[in-house]
């Protein structure tokens, strides 16, 4: 102990002399004072990146468990299989759309919205392409065959324009199924597009 307190006296002897000189020293005050107003405003400045590398962990985790929670519902093959079919045959069963709807219902819950912002962005616009392939299935696709007795509906798009279907063949009603068509193409690929690039997003941003 002894010992110990004879180094203590021997750097405060030592020490003594720089230390009345630096307490008094203007110089001093006046950087550590810049320093500090410094870092004050680069806290300022960047405090939302601060705020986003510290919570970064906590958002990350909570991400995961959005998109799993809402892979769930809609997965990715099912999405691309229905997709397919309506492309191919223009028609679908009305089970098939369900997870779609409830997809985008999971999402319209505040707790719901992914934290880190590229992912936001990117489910955002998938939610605005399956939404507008949802409105579009319900203004223009009709049950097909009618008299169907399962709640499982088939649907078909304008049935009675389509020559293989219900239609007469015309020119005019095929240039009108054609046009419908078409539309239904972009919303199907639109779709397939947005989900490619939120699915890339996710894989990038939560290695998932």
């Amino acid at each position: 102990m002894e010992l110990v307190d004879l180094i203590i006296e021997l750097w405060t002897a030592h020490l003594s002399s720089f230390l009345k000189t630096v307490w008094q020293s203007l110089s001093y005050w006046r950087t550590l004072s810049l320093i500090l107003i410094s870092l004050i405003a680069l806290v300022i400045v960047f405090r939302k990146k601060i705020i986003d590398l510290l919570f970064e962990g906590r958002n990350k985790e909570h991400d995961k468990n959005i998109f799993n929670s809402s892979n769930q519902i809609l997965s990715e093959r099912h999405l691309i299989e229905f997709l397919d079919e309506l492309e191919t045959d223009d028609a679908y069963f009305l089970h098939e759309c369900r997870p779609i709807t409830a997809f985008c219902e999971f999402f319209r819950e505040t707790g719901n919205q992914y934290r880190t912002k590229a992912l936001k962005k990117h489910s955002d616009e998938l939610l605005k392409a399956l939404k507008e392939l949802v409105t579009f299935l319900a203004y223009n696709f009709f049950v097909f065959p009618k008299g169907q007795e399962d709640r499982n509906f088939r649907l078909c798009l304008y049935p009675n324009l389509n020559i293989d279907r219900d239609g007469e063949g015309t020119p005019e009603e095929m240039a009108k199924y054609n046009k419908f068509q078409d539309e239904l193409d972009k919303k199907c690929k639109d779709a397939r597009e947005k989900y490619q690039e939120y699915r890339y997003a996710i894989k990038g941003k939560l290695f998932i």
